[in-house]
């Protein structure tokens, strides 16, 4: 069985492609949900701050 080398390396080249492009999708979204979890936290910080301060 002949193997055409480059023929190889180029599917190997895209796949390494697509994997980057996947990779960089995926911390776009993990970058969103940090985001999220992030604002999800102040919002719960000045939510307990203000319950704090009213009962004072």
């Amino acid at each position: 069985m002949a193997i055409d080398l480059a023929e190889s390396r180029k599917k190997i080249d895209d796949i390494d492609a697509q994997i980057v492009r996947l990779f960089e999708e995926r911390m776009n979204i993990a970058s969103d949900v940090a985001d999220y979890k992030v604002k999800q936290a102040r919002q719960s910080m000045t939510a307990s701050a203000r319950n704090k301060s009213s009962t004072l």
